[in-house]
């Protein structure tokens, strides 16, 4: 089990200094919370022995890492604060887990990122009205059209949606939302080099439509299958309530709504057989059916969706934080549309 970040202290650091230290490879994010919570300021830590280092920087390359800080002491800020700068002239705000901008929802769960690299319109980053919509990138057809269909409704009727800019269902979900002009906030390993390379274009209409890239990653960082085990848990984490549309027993969407479940979100399956032709019994959907069958998945009728939502959302907000100004919309009004059945 993940033990939780000690994150009580504000750090004596600035942001830059803290970036300095992060980005010394072997330098995680635990081992960065350790020399935080030191009450050490940057020209102490960089000045300690390498004993002392010890102490706080851990793991199976904190030998190189300290020797790194060692070595390297002199130009640790200088880098950090030249990179910085790239950063801002490319759009890419940089938002450290201390910002009054850093999305609330996320600084409730078990591991939350310390930094976060967004692009576009960070105001969605506390819309606290979000969905993520997810599946695999080996869809149906017939998935994918469904995707579309409700990221469009659900983005008609007031709310964002979330995912993973993958192939498939992700990249159906980001499209019917941009199909209404709507807001969609896509969870990378990296905001600048777009993996699949492929959706590079999508991207870049989501930043056209007012919508939000996002990683806890520094840009330029190599696509790993354990970095998107982890963008999995932010999906989530930034939602309200997962729908997952199509997968297979295994897979991301299954590390996705595993997530989902510890961080208290709803996970709601489509009744797909309200859809005409849908297959239901083809290999896509068979992680959806084992969710329904262990009780780990809401059954929902497309007509209903909308104002599931909606009341889903104004619930978490009256349980979480009912006086946040944010929280306190008024969604009496959604999910009195009927919603559209036809997905061709």
């Amino acid at each position: 089990m993940i033990q939780k970040f000690d994150i009580s202290n504000s750090p004596k650091l600035s942001a830059a200094e803290m970036l300095a230290l992060l980005w010394v490879d072997g330098v995680g994010p635990r081992s960065l919370l350790n020399l935080i919570n030191s009450d050490l300021n940057f020209v102490q830590i960089i000045g300690l022995s390498r004993n002392d280092l010890k102490r706080y920087i851990k793991g199976s390359r904190s030998e190189s890492a300290i020797s790194d800080i060692q070595t390297g002491r002199i130009n640790l800020l200088s880098t950090a604060k030249s990179r910085i700068n790239e950063y801002h002239e490319s759009g890419i705000h940089v938002i450290s887990y201390w910002d009054d901008q850093y999305p609330e929802l996320l600084r409730h769960i078990v591991d939350p990122p310390l930094w976060l690299f967004a692009k576009g319109n960070v105001a969605l980053m506390n819309r606290n009205s979000c969905v993520a919509i997810i599946g695999t990138r080996r869809s149906t057809s017939a998935g994918e059209k469904i995707a579309f269909q409700i990221a469009s409704e659900i983005c008609s009727s007031g709310f964002t949606v979330v995912s993973g800019l993958a192939g498939g269902i992700d990249s159906a979900a980001h499209r019917g939302a941009l199909s209404v002009k709507g807001p969609t906030v896509a969870v990378l390993v990296d905001v600048e080099n777009i993996f699949p390379s492929e959706n590079t274009p999508l991207s870049k209409m989501i930043l056209e439509t007012d919508g939000l890239l996002i990683s806890e990653n520094r840009p330029g960082t190599k696509v790993a299958s354990g970095l998107l085990v982890r963008r999995d848990r932010l999906q989530s984490a930034m939602s309200q309530i997962v729908i997952p549309v199509e997968s297979a027993m295994k897979g991301g969407t299954m590390h996705t709504v595993r997530y989902a479940h510890e961080q208290q979100r709803k996970v709601v399956a489509l009744e797909m057989t309200e859809y005409l032709d849908y297959p239901v019994e083809n290999e896509a959907y068979s992680g959806i059916r084992s969710l329904v069958a262990a009780n780990k998945a809401q059954k929902v009728e497309h007509e209903s969706l909308i104002s599931f939502i909606a009341e889903s959302v104004a619930e978490y907000s009256r349980m979480n934080n009912p006086t946040h100004s944010a929280l306190n919309t008024d969604y009496s009004e959604l999910g009195q549309q009927k919603l559209d059945l036809d997905y061709k």
